[in-house]
């Protein structure tokens, strides 16, 4: 039984620490603005997106009907919708900057439906997605997989056990 007490306090000590170090969200960035335009665009046409007021050189703009997109900023990019875009259909662009995230709608007007175009595949993730970790963060995360598999030891050692 102080073998629990004692593990959960300190998992507990090593939550606390954990929180401590984790940066308290500020208030909404309103000096960022994004926009897509046009708003309603038709299937295998193309938009433009803009960005201002992000304070590092590029910014990316993601959706499920274009490519990710890499704007420099305070200038725009074009982004070309996939032909096999489904009429009617609103999708979110949304448009990454030092690891904050803004969204804008865009709307696929009604038309044809190119049934014929070719599958582009799943949007599975945008890779490389580990570049937001701070060296704070990995040495906490570290000192506390190193605690659990050091507690784990002395427990199965006191039991008179061996790991398996």
């Amino acid at each position: 039984m102080r073998a629990v007490v004692r593990g959960s306090a300190g998992v507990m000590a090593a939550c606390a620490l954990t929180a401590s170090a984790v940066p308290v969200a500020s208030a909404a960035d309103n000096s960022w603005h994004v926009s897509v335009s046009p708003r309603t665009v038709a299937p295998g046409g193309q938009v433009t997106l803009s960005s201002s007021g992000c304070q590092v050189p590029s910014v990316t703009a993601d959706a499920a009907v274009f490519d990710t997109t890499e704007l420099d900023e305070g200038h725009s990019a074009i982004a070309h919708v996939f032909a096999d875009a489904k009429p009617g259909a609103e999708y979110e662009v949304t448009f990454t900057c030092k690891g904050k995230t803004k969204s804008a709608p865009l709307m696929i007007s009604g038309g044809q439906s190119h049934s014929s175009a070719p599958h582009r595949g799943v949007k599975a993730g945008a890779g490389n997605s580990f570049t937001d970790i701070s060296p704070t963060q990995l040495a906490l995360g570290g000192a506390l997989v190193a605690g659990a598999l050091g507690f784990a030891v002395v427990q199965v050692r006191r039991r008179g056990g061996t790991p398996q």
